[in-house]
């Protein structure tokens, strides 16, 4: 292979890696509002194994009407929505967030989620 190729690959293979979005980083958007320890406490639920959890089930929290009659489960599907844009999801709903930017950064925090970092 000539280097020339062999540096195209490697710049590839470098962007391919840049563009990858990190799930943690995008949380830390997150962080103002909701904790991932367990612990709670912050202005939002904390949202340690949120994944398949039912909606407004959180003890300690006071919830929205809106969510709390919503009966959602957050699977990965209802939660990437409700990342995208909470208020079409959960219409009334007291998250003063307008959504994740991208579906690469709502997968990303989905997943970050997943892992329970």
């Amino acid at each position: 292979m000539s280097r020339y190729w062999l540096a195209l690959l490697i710049t590839c293979a470098s962007l391919d890696a840049w563009a990858q979005v990190d799930g943690r980083s995008v949380f830390v958007r997150c962080q103002a509002c909701h904790s991932l320890d367990g612990e709670g406490g912050g202005i939002g639920p904390d949202l340690h194994g949120v994944l398949n959890s039912r909606a407004a089930a959180r003890q300690g929290f006071r919830y929205s009407n809106a969510l709390l009659k919503s009966n959602i489960v957050w699977t990965r599907e209802n939660l990437f929505e409700f990342l995208q844009d909470p208020q079409a999801k959960v219409p009334g709903n007291r998250m003063a967030f307008s959504g994740l930017d991208t579906d690469e950064e709502t997968q990303a925090v989905i997943d970050y989620l997943k892992g329970e970092h």
